[in-house]
């Protein structure tokens, strides 16, 4: 036992952190029989897992949104993002609202500034793991929904369907990944309105839903502010704005050309004229497309030190 006694020890840090916490808790839970001490530290994580690109942090955040397996969870997703929502709206609204007439105005103050450090995230000119997710899973379900529309198209087209829907078949089948992104993106639009309302019964949160409203009824001094940092930021943004799109763009031409030449290689030549035109299609849309990609690449790569320059203070 002497020889071990070192083997494992708790740092005092640590020691004093978890005894501040279990009494912080103790006294609340006495108010309220449901606090959880770690649920309302979650803003913070959430807002310290998005802004840290450390990789120690990024990790973290991977695991909290696939959990074990490779599928991104929406609810977790949606917390996150609500996360976030909180603790910005509500540390802005705390600092500005000292007392009742100013609420307003801190509130169109506090919207702003989730507007703004959203944007620096997902608009980040030299990217970051949130801006590559959303361009990821964005890249797959609109794959996936091109697909969807390209089939209903040949189904409706007697004489297209007739003629080339059996060579189509293979390039307008959906990969497991591509479905995937698609029942995500559904989910995400499907359970948006119930998350909201479940955030709304807490009246001491600011979710997304009341940052919305907040902007529908705004007096001439909100206005005068919301102009003065719209015109202030859009040169800004714009141009980030404008990479992001290509970014994506880039992407889904990438996808395009993947799921092309994956397509040809498991698929074999025919002497079927239908299906000899439908491989040489594809091929010329699979080498445009890597074109394509390969040039908005270059045009991004371009733009980043003009973005840089117009972004320095």
């Amino acid at each position: 036992q002497k020889r071990n006694k070192d083997a494992f020890s708790i740092p005092e840090w640590f020691l004093y952190t978890s005894r501040a916490f279990l009494t912080l808790e103790g006294i609340s839970l006495q108010a309220d029989e449901d606090y959880s001490i770690i649920q309302s530290c979650f803003p913070y994580v959430a807002k310290r897992l998005l802004n840290d690109d450390s990789p120690r942090a990024q990790k973290a955040l991977k695991d909290l949104l696939y959990g074990a397996g490779n599928v991104l969870d929406s609810e977790r997703l949606q917390d996150l993002a609500d996360g976030f929502t909180t603790y910005t709206t509500t540390t802005s609204t705390t600092k500005s609202a000292v007392v009742q007439q100013e609420q307003s105005m801190a509130q169109t103050e506090a919207t702003i500034t989730l507007a703004k450090e959203s944007a620096d995230i997902l608009l980040a000119p030299e990217g970051n793991m949130v801006q590559s997710l959303i361009i990821q899973e964005s890249t797959l379900a609109a794959s996936a929904q091109v697909k969807d529309t390209l089939r209903t198209i040949s189904s409706n087209t007697p004489l297209l369907g007739n003629v080339l829907s059996a060579g189509m078949a293979p390039f307008l089948r959906k990969t497991k990944e591509e479905e995937q992104a698609q029942n995500l993106l559904e989910s995400l639009v499907s359970n948006r309105n119930n998350h909201d309302n479940k955030s709304n019964d807490n009246n001491n949160d600011m979710s997304i839903s009341d940052v919305r409203n907040g902007l529908n009824e705004l007096d001439p001094e909100q206005v005068a502010f919301l102009a003065k940092e719209v015109r202030e930021n859009l040169p800004k943004y714009v141009p980030l704005l404008g990479q992001l799109g290509g970014k994506f763009a880039t992407a889904l031409l990438d996808r395009a050309s993947l799921n092309i030449e994956n397509t040809l290689a498991k698929t074999e030549e025919s002497s079927n004229v239908s299906d000899t035109v439908v491989r040489a299609a594809a091929k010329g849309l699979s080498s445009a497309a890597s074109q394509g990609a390969d040039v908005i690449r270059n045009t991004n790569a371009n733009a980043q030190p003009q973005a840089k320059a117009v972004n320095k203070p």
